[in-house]
């Protein structure tokens, strides 16, 4: 046999076909593979399997796998005498957008077998190793844990350590001389000076004082803005809202939980996105249509409205728009209503990402498209054969209410359509229309209206909720 194998690669070579012998006893993936089938079988009856955590490739299947059912016993059976679809499987991920070219690989074996296929099907794929054959497990694991690093991920260097802390020693670095020049960044103004001093958006009293300057920035969720610096490359905003005022209050009172308004993730989407469309505008006159990303919001403390409805309830949004970076920060901070004093510590935060290309968004959802209608397709075709739960208006949001119970504007799904782990609603236009109207009754023209973000980036005739 081995003289078999010896003459096929040099005929192979011959012909220019690379060819590398694998030093295995058996070959997966073929006849040889038949006489441990039963044997494999009784051996992984009894392992357990579950709902995978993050989506696998599955060369077996060529596509991708999210539930967890698919992969079992007679899976992985079949993984071993089965040819193997690598490339389907990347394709796949692909067309789902899982993977593309800033995914980061880990070859994880005995030595990169994958690597290779994978750079050959997507140009400049980055992939690193956990084991290589004839290096030590040390330098490798260093070197991939140094690219993951330098690629924007951090390593729990900490754990890396850990088993050999001892070994280990820190190298006497020599000491910079910083020559006696001063590199700390100067800073203009008094506001650090006066900030005990004053309340939240109070001028200093003085000659140096300066009136704060009119904008003509004012919606049903932002009331004032005590602050705005435009220069040319750059823009901060500091605005003043109130919860008690009319108009916040009905947003909020609309999502009551416990029998208290709470505001919703929808309200702080609304006042980031018209903040960041104003000062947008501010840097870039004339723009037809600004498009942005609003992403990593934290509301760390809820916002609650308070029983008195005599007292302001003060809240502050602080932002800061860099047009270079195309990248704007916003921070939420409560605002003690009797001081003035703004609190130190933010109750939410968030960025907003002002994409040069949007055109890509459109993109990556027409890739999409097709399996998000194809699985309300499905969903309907399962409610019509009662395979499917369907839930009225009534039902959904009498189910709703024993967390939330919203307001008749904010109910806008008509039918809910629900099977395992998927959902999609239907919803009404009529519903939307008087959202927008009610909310955005008290905008000034000159201004965004302040409808809720969702309606204004999905519409609203499906929601497909997916788990």
């Amino acid at each position: 046999m081995t003289a078999d194998l010896s003459a096929i690669r040099k005929t192979l070579e011959a012909h220019g076909i690379k060819c590398v012998p694998v030093d295995v006893p058996f070959a997966f993936h073929t006849a040889q593979m038949d006489a441990v089938q039963e044997r494999l079988t009784q051996a992984v009856a009894s392992v357990p399997f579950k709902t995978p955590s993050i989506p696998v490739l599955s060369p077996l299947l060529g596509s991708v796998v999210f539930d967890g059912k698919t992969i079992n016993a007679d899976y992985m059976v079949r993984a071993t005498r089965e040819p193997v679809h690598f490339a389907a499987a990347v394709e796949a991920a692909q067309e789902l957008t899982i993977v593309n070219e800033q995914t980061l690989w880990i070859d994880v074996g005995p030595h990169p077998i994958c690597a290779g296929f994978l750079r050959s099907l997507l140009v400049g794929a980055r992939v690193v190793a956990s084991c290589r054959r004839n290096e030590d497990n040390f330098a490798t694991m260093a070197k991939s844990l140094s690219t993951l690093h330098l690629a924007g991920l951090t390593p729990s260097w900490s754990e890396y350590f850990r088993p050999d802390e001892q070994t280990y020693s820190l190298l006497p670095l020599p000491k910079y001389r910083w020559n006696e020049v001063n590199y700390c960044i100067p800073y203009l103004g008094t506001w650090t000076l006066d900030k005990a001093h004053l309340k939240y958006g109070q001028q200093r009293i003085g000659s140096d004082a300066h009136p704060v300057p009119s904008s003509t920035l004012r919606t049903s969720l932002i009331h004032q803005v005590i602050e705005e610096t435009v220069n040319k490359t750059t823009a901060t905003l500091k605005a003043v809202s109130d919860i008690q005022h009319p108009d916040f209050l009905e947003a909020i009172n609309g999502h009551r939980m416990n029998n208290c308004g709470v505001a919703t993730s929808s309200i702080w989407t609304d006042m980031a996105l018209t903040v960041g469309e104003y000062l947008y505008r501010r840097l870039v006159p004339g723009t037809e249509t600004v498009h942005m990303n609003l992403y990593d919001v934290e509301v760390l403390h809820a916002q609650v409205a308070s029983p008195n409805k005599n007292s302001a309830q003060p809240l502050a949004l602080e932002a800061h728009l860099d047009l270079p970076t195309r990248h704007m920060s916003l921070v939420w901070f409560n605002v003690d209503g009797t001081t003035g004093q703004r609190s130190s510590e933010a109750f939410a935060t968030g960025a907003i990402q002002f994409p040069e290309s949007p055109e890509l968004w459109l993109t990556e959802w027409n890739r999409m498209t097709h399996l998000v209608r194809g699985r309300i397709e499905a969903l309907e075709r399962m409610a019509v054969e009662n395979q499917a739960s369907q839930l009225s208006k009534s039902l959904a949001y009498a189910l709703f209410k024993n967390v939330v119970d919203y307001a008749d504007r904010y109910r806008g799904m008509d039918r809910v359509v629900i099977h395992d782990h998927e959902a999609f609603a239907d919803g009404s236009a009529a519903a939307k229309e008087a959202v927008s109207t009610a909310v955005a009754a008290s905008v000034p023209a000159t201004t965004s209206p302040t409808a809720p973000s969702a309606m204004k980036s999905t519409g609203y005739s499906v929601v497909l909720l997916y788990s």
